[in-house]
């Protein structure tokens, strides 16, 4: 019988709910998991939207990965992915926070393709809906 260990972190599916709030504990998880050579399963309902938010973020604090590399990463493991918007929003200050924090080190080349970068090098008033709709239309999605 195989070893196997069980968490449930309650996400919900909603534009408004702040799943920002859960990431230092999944993504502390999922690296405990990586460091002990453990394989892991990151699930919800639909394997869409939740689930994809948390690896997201892991791939950002721990890879430092810009959201743009994880996101096309990801896209090729699992095409259907797709965070709701509200997900994709905390997903972009998450970036933001970790690229000031220096987890997420730009190079040249990622500065000119990360969506912080679009953000912060605007003006103080542009919302993160703008930002969330360029890096639709950049990504063609």
């Amino acid at each position: 019988m195989i070893n196997s260990k069980f968490t449930c972190s309650p996400l919900v599916d909603d534009d408004i709910f702040s799943c920002s709030l859960h990431f230092n504990r999944t993504n502390e998880l999922l690296h405990s998991y990586y460091m002990e050579n453990e394989r892991c399963l990151v699930h919800c309902v639909a394997g869409i939207s939740r689930s994809t938010t948390v690896v997201l973020a892991y791939l950002m604090k721990y890879h430092h990965n810009t959201l743009t590399e994880a996101f096309h990463y990801l896209v090729e493991k699992r095409p259907q992915i797709w965070p709701n918007e509200g997900f994709m929003i905390q997903l972009l200050r998450y970036e933001n926070k970790l690229i000031k924090s220096r987890e997420i080190v730009l190079t040249s080349a990622a500065s000119e393709t990360s969506l912080c970068t679009a953000a912060s090098s605007s003006n103080e008033t542009k919302n993160s809906i703008e930002t969330l709709e360029e890096f639709k239309k950049k990504e063609q999605i």
